[in-house]
């Protein structure tokens, strides 16, 4: 069996195992709240768009690794030539994987609340700044310039995503957790600090405002818990 054929089957059993796993974890969810959306119960449309989302990035993805078995045994293609060519379909699958990671964040904000995640609000907001300063080290690790045009900014927009998320919640929740349960707020808002600073002699400029601005919304809520 030619490398090219394993390649193809590679992708293909790739997207049916992906479909499959999300059919297993959100199927029944996403009936329920039809179900509920059906009857009138209150905040189902609101479960019902959030499940949404996983399935558009599934079946986007499941587009993605069909169109790459195609490429394989027609042009040999390699995975990496594959992202490397890029194309809309790439693009409109990481940007709505990003969206549906923005939507997750919110919905366990303002719907269901801070200590859904982990348990307390301090221990979530432990494990959040650990999130953002993960998300920041990762994106800082992978060549995004070599990334296809549009998808380079994808790693960015998670940690802006992931870092807003968890300024909104220490800010939210300043006076209820302990001062202690702030220090990773603080200690992730020191790093992105010292980053943006340095981006301000080796650039690039829009990084640096980035990240400068993400430093502040996170230092916000531990110093202004200091003075009240």
């Amino acid at each position: 069996m030619s490398v090219s054929i394993i390649r193809a089957l590679a992708a293909v059993l790739v997207a049916v195992a992906i479909i499959g796993l999300t059919a297993w974890l959100i199927g029944f969810s996403i009936v329920a709240a039809a179900i509920a959306l059906r009857v009138g119960v209150p905040g189902a449309v609101v479960e019902l768009a959030r499940l949404v989302l996983p399935i558009v990035v599934v079946v986007l993805f499941t587009v993605l690794a069909i169109r790459f078995a195609i490429r394989a045994l027609r042009a040999k293609a390699t995975l990496s030539d594959d992202l490397a060519r890029g194309g809309k379909l790439l693009l409109a699958t990481a940007w709505a994987a990003w969206g549906w990671l923005v939507v997750e964040l919110l919905y366990r904000q303002f719907w269901l609340g801070g200590a859904t995640l982990f348990g307390t609000l301090t221990a979530s907001l432990v494990w959040s700044a650990a999130l953002v300063a993960m998300c920041f080290a990762i994106d800082r690790m992978l060549p995004w310039s070599r990334a296809p045009r549009g998808v380079q900014y994808v790693g960015l927009g998670v940690v802006i995503a992931v870092a807003l998320a968890t300024a909104l919640s220490a800010w939210s929740h300043r006076h209820v957790v302990p001062r202690v349960a702030l220090l990773p707020i603080v200690i992730v808002g020191l790093g992105l600090l010292v980053s943006g600073v340095r981006r301000v002699e080796d650039g690039p400029r829009g990084r640096m405002l980035v990240e400068l601005g993400l430093a502040s919304a996170l230092l916000c809520a531990p110093i202004w818990s200091l003075f009240t």
